[in-house]
């Protein structure tokens, strides 16, 4: 579990303390790991090695724990650092998170006794929030002090998940005041052009799979997104992301409105599929749409083309009265919107694979 989580941005933006504290426990809880506030923290790093030391290393940290035989603590290797991360926890106090961190030592003293590797380790802390503080101290000593001080991005995954919550209740003025949080948040930092161009691509990421969901095409707001990588100037990238936001909202405001229009549509036939004369003009002149615009609405909201359900619908209309015990088919045919006999036989045909006095015939033979 511990090396599954490692794969993603979720100890990463922990150990950076980019999350928000006060939802810090909910994020652990989610990935199933046993920590809580009452417990004691304290981050252990080690040096990156060799590509070909690092697989085997990584090997016996894997059995190691899964025997039991090092400290039962997550170990996780952040690739951006290229180091490794254990995460030691404790409900029995500090002496515990040391003797942990000494049992982390000879383990590898026992399995490398060759190797220069150095183990740096932090200061035990008390709650969640310790988990950063002490990683936050053991930085110190593996970083120059200069670029420590210079923050990484800032892209908590809380407030990607209010961006996404906002956007589906259709409040899209609170997700861009959380989006113009964050970009103020990413200027303030100064990040390079290299983590900008990450930043920004995880928040397009994140709207292109929702603009996905909503059917919102941004195959060539894709392309242009990637070109304008290539620019030195990161407030382009800001400004084009902020503007899909705005593209979003608005193809997200015309769609609730054409489900609506449809349903509106939809009624309207409902109420009066009995004329004959109803036609996708009438409807077109009625609500102030072209013709086609008719035709591509109704399919998307009823699944069906205008002059199926138009046709359907008549035709059960037809059998409601036939089954309550009208014989006249010509005025059935005129009651449900069919100036003759010839075109009402053809659909009730079409519909039922017989022809309406068939169908009168096959009731009354059922009453009998």
């Amino acid at each position: 579990q511990y090396f599954t989580i490692a794969k993603n941005i979720f100890l990463s933006n922990l150990l950076q303390g980019s999350f928000d504290s006060t939802n810090i426990k909910d994020y652990i809880e989610g990935f199933d790991l046993n920590f809580t506030d009452q417990m004691d923290y304290m981050v252990v790093l080690l040096n990156y090695l060799g590509e070909h030391e690092m697989k085997a290393f990584h090997q016996d940290l894997l059995e190691h724990q899964q025997w039991g035989k090092l400290v039962d603590a997550p170990a996780v290797l952040d690739e951006s650092s290229k180091t490794y991360i254990f995460i030691l926890s404790s409900v029995s106090g500090d002496e515990d998170l040391i003797n942990q961190s000494n049992q982390i030592k000879r383990s590898i003293d026992e399995q490398m006794p060759d190797s220069d590797l150095e183990v740096f380790y932090g200061q035990p802390h008390k709650g969640l929030t310790g988990i950063h503080k002490s990683y936050k101290e053991v930085r110190k000593k593996v970083l120059p002090e200069d670029a420590f001080e210079r923050e990484a991005y800032y892209y908590p995954l809380d407030q990607e998940i209010k961006i996404i919550n906002y956007m589906k209740t259709n409040n899209f003025d609170a997700a861009d005041k959380v989006f113009l949080g964050i970009v103020r948040e990413n200027l303030k930092r100064n990040p390079t052009q290299e983590e900008t161009i990450k930043v920004t691509t995880l928040i397009f990421e994140m709207l292109y799979r929702y603009a996905c969901d909503l059917d919102i095409n941004l195959k060539k707001a894709k392309a242009q997104f990637e070109k304008l990588q290539e620019s030195e100037n990161q407030e382009v990238l800001w400004d084009y992301i902020h503007s899909i936001m705005d593209h979003i909202a608005q193809s997200y405001n015309q769609n609730q409105n054409m489900n609506v229009l449809g349903r509106d549509i939809v009624g309207y036939v409902k109420e009066h599929y009995h004329n004959a004369e109803l036609s996708q003009q009438d409807i077109a002149d009625l609500f102030h749409i072209s013709r086609p615009t008719v035709s591509k609405i109704f399919k998307e909201t009823a699944r069906v083309n205008f002059i199926d359900y138009l046709h359907n619908l008549r035709i059960e209309q037809a059998k409601k009265l036939f089954d309550a015990g009208e014989t006249d088919i010509l005025g059935v045919a005129q009651k449900t919107g069919y100036d003759n006999e010839i075109t009402f036989k053809r659909a009730f045909r079409k519909n039922e694979a017989i022809t309406p006095r068939e169908y009168v015939r096959m009731i009354k033979s059922k009453r009998k």
